[in-house]
């Protein structure tokens, strides 16, 4: 993982899901892609370009909810953190309960 990336970022609590793997398009799908896009690019006056996020990971800058994000690891060591008395289901307050009608 970029720890020194990583070290950098500001708090952030709201991160989604973290560790989905990536998907990738098949080399056909990839061609059509290619071609559209050179058709609409050459038809056009002005071009602009806004990528979303998952655009830098095919250049080996880290993403942040993949399988080896930096969110999705921090995610992990957060867990190992955490004592087990932590994890342990509670029981509902009484109130909260659903109550069964006796059987006749």
């Amino acid at each position: 993982m970029s720890g020194s990336y990583a070290s950098r970022l500001s708090e952030y609590h709201n991160k989604g899901v973290c560790g989905l793997p990536e998907r990738f398009d098949s080399s056909r799908s990839i061609q059509l892609k290619i071609r559209k896009l050179t058709e609409l690019v050459k038809k056009s006056k002005h071009t602009v370009v806004l990528t979303g996020a998952g655009i830098s990971t095919a250049a080996g800058i880290p993403d942040f909810r993949g399988p080896d994000g930096i969110w999705t690891k921090e995610q992990e060591e957060n867990k190992k953190d955490k004592p087990d008395s932590k994890r342990k289901k509670t029981t509902p307050p009484p109130s909260k309960k659903r109550k069964r009608e006796p059987v006749v």
